[in-house]
């Protein structure tokens, strides 16, 4: 399990997580009770991610809906997966990692209160 999928299981093993963001993290065999999730998620994505393809995203968005959980989720165009990772040129995207960046503090600052 990776970090994205990590940060949405244990959401739903918390009370006390009061916001998730999931970068680019879905695992396929890994399948979280979202019925039991605490907190709303913001979920970023790469549309050219062959790891979390869109279909993926749309699946996770309605799979958390349908349990009565929150989600918004972005999907960046061209993007590819780990373009956050300044560390990996081949897939970094400068402009798509900013914009997620202030996406993540924004959500961050909306719903962690103290």
């Amino acid at each position: 399990m990776h970090g994205g999928q990590l940060a949405l299981f244990a959401a739903t093993l918390s009370p006390d997580i009061g916001a998730t963001v999931d970068f680019y993290g879905i695992h396929p065999n890994v399948n979280p009770d979202f019925s039991q999730l605490s907190s709303p998620v913001l979920g970023i994505f790469g549309e050219k991610d062959s790891f979390v393809p869109p279909e993926a995203v749309m699946a996770l968005e309605t799979t958390i809906q349908e349990a009565g959980g929150s989600i918004d989720a972005y999907t960046y165009p061209n993007a590819d997966h780990a373009f956050f990772n300044d560390t990996r040129p081949e897939v970094y995207d400068a402009t798509a990692a900013a914009d997620a960046w202030q996406r993540t503090l924004q959500f961050l600052q909306a719903n962690l209160k103290g």
